[in-house]
């Protein structure tokens, strides 16, 4: 997939590491180190993607968000963080970001976020999946005629198990799991875990939780 990126970050090692991680991946990755020059740079290059870092030498991160959001322009935004605290994931997820990946993610889940948020699908890193949402069950899920196996497997998925943890809690062949699974993003119209958790949220499945990561 071909896509123009804008990175802005206050740090040159994680501007020249994103853009090197990118070059063979992004038709064009352009670097900022302030929030002034990045949302210049979004306004005039409108491209598919901006990693966001959040401690910029201008303007702070959550104002650059808010401002493209109230520009209505079409570009997904990534925050790009070594912090995960919730009161910002939250306030980020609000303002209208598409993705919150934390620094201490490997390259390759790097790259998956970017492809997946550069699309305009929800993106978050996993643990921060598991330590922002509680689950309660009530009519939405009824709704969504969630079989007692299903509605299992969506709990797990919220405090981030992979298939195979969750293949060995329930005694079950890691095929049937994916199947689940992807019954489970049938049904909430979504393509991936974070997707699903976010989706689940908004219908009233889960809730924001106010404990800090």
């Amino acid at each position: 997939m071909n896509y123009q990126v804008v990175i802005a970050d206050r740090y040159p090692v994680v501007l020249a590491g994103l853009r090197a991680m990118l070059t063979d991946k992004a038709e064009k990755a352009t670097i900022s180190s302030n929030g002034f020059e990045a949302l210049s740079l979004v306004l005039t290059r409108k491209p598919n993607l901006l990693i966001l870092g959040c401690n910029l030498t201008d303007l702070p991160a959550i104002q650059v968000v808010r401002q493209i959001r109230e520009l209505d322009l079409p570009t997904h935004i990534l925050i790009y963080s070594a912090h995960g605290e919730n009161g910002c994931l939250q306030q980020m997820l609000e303002a209208g970001v598409t993705g919150y990946l934390l620094k201490t993610e490997p390259q390759e889940m790097v790259l998956q976020a970017v492809q997946t948020v550069s699309r305009g699908e929800l993106w978050l890193s996993s643990c921060l999946v598991a330590k922002t949402f509680s689950l309660r069950q009530n009519k939405s899920s009824i709704s969504l005629q969630f079989t007692p196996r299903e509605w299992t497997v969506l709990q797990s998925l919220l405090v981030g198990k992979s298939n195979s943890m969750i293949a060995g809690q329930f005694c079950l062949n890691e095929q049937v799991v994916k199947n689940y699974v992807t019954r489970i993003y049938r049904k909430l119209g979504v393509t991936t875990r974070a997707g699903a958790i976010l989706k689940a949220a908004q219908i009233g499945l889960f809730t924001l939780t106010n404990n800090a990561l």
